[in-house]
């Protein structure tokens, strides 16, 4: 029942009582536990493909740029509402293992604009302190050209960012 709406609510209170525990982790409890889980389940199918996550410390570099309350609320974002929130992450997870820095990036192409759930995911991301970005990118040169330069990224999503040409302008 993963994907019904029914998961969650035939669970709440033992999911209530893990996000509690997970928001009130320090960063290393939290990765040592996710640490833990990596090296127990490597070869278990399961809905994680830990395989991808290449070795343990992989994953507790992107884990220490978390605060566990950070990933408690996304965590509680994604499991309380699944059918809604599985769509519109960003395209990028960046993260510094050494500066604890973590970005999320949504990149868009020429004519590209965020749908609605896209802007939900990076205003949420803003609201609960994770950064997140637009990065906007528009090809050089001609059409056979293979290089690719970053416009500006914005932090807020807004309206008037949207590119609409003007009439009778000429495109890049």
């Amino acid at each position: 029942d993963w994907d019904t709406d029914d998961f969650y609510a035939s669970r709440k209170e033992i999911i209530d009582e893990r996000l509690k525990e997970i928001s009130g982790m320090s960063k290393d409890e939290l990765s040592a536990e996710v640490e833990d889980y990596f090296v127990n389940n490597l070869n278990v199918s399961s809905m994680v493909s830990w395989d991808l996550l290449k070795e343990p410390e992989y994953i507790a570099g992107l884990l220490g740029c978390f605060e566990p309350s950070q990933l408690a609320l996304i965590l509680e974002r994604m499991i309380k509402d699944h059918r809604t929130y599985r769509s519109g992450l960003p395209d990028l997870t960046c993260w510094n293992p050494t500066t604890q820095e973590l970005k999320f990036v949504e990149v868009k192409g020429p004519g590209d604009k965020l749908s609605y759930k896209q802007i939900l995911w990076i205003r949420f991301f803003m609201s609960i302190g994770v950064t997140a970005e637009v990065c906007h990118v528009d090809p050089t040169g001609s059409v056979h050209s293979t290089g690719m330069k970053v416009k500006n990224a914005r932090t807020t999503p807004k309206k008037s960012a949207q590119h609409t040409p003007k009439k009778g302008a000429k495109n890049k």
